[in-house]
């Protein structure tokens, strides 16, 4: 889905920062989460510590079992980490098991933390 991809995205733009940067939804069409603030805590970044996300916006479509995220990170246009998320199991741990229902009329908030490990190189 486009949602993870750009809450990925978003992560590892600040995970690159030396400051936090300024929101900025890079979506290049319709998405199931149209997102109007991201922010993470734990910044920056530590290998082998939580960090936690928070993606707020509007929820077009529930997020259900089998959701995943992927997480990843570029640097001058190389991928150089990869990793695989159960984005329902992440939710759960932070006490909103899935379904998440879809909130169209009204602002959903999505939040989770994981470990960041030692860099998987692709």
């Amino acid at each position: 889905m486009k949602f993870f991809a750009a809450i990925a995205t978003l992560l590892f733009a600040t995970l690159a920062a030396a400051q936090t940067p300024a929101f900025t939804d890079c979506a290049t069409g319709p998405t199931d989460f149209a997102l109007s603030s991201f922010s993470v805590s734990q910044h920056p970044l530590c290998i082998n510590q939580n960090f936690c996300f928070t993606a707020v916006g509007q929820l077009a479509a529930p997020i259900t079992q089998g959701a995943n995220i992927t997480l990843y990170g570029r640097y001058l246009g190389r991928v150089l980490y990869l990793e695989n998320h159960d984005l329902c199991a992440l939710s759960a741990a932070q006490g909103n098991p899935c379904p998440v229902p879809a909130a169209v009329s009204s602002t959903s908030s999505v939040t989770a933390c994981i470990l960041a490990k030692p860099t998987p190189l692709v």
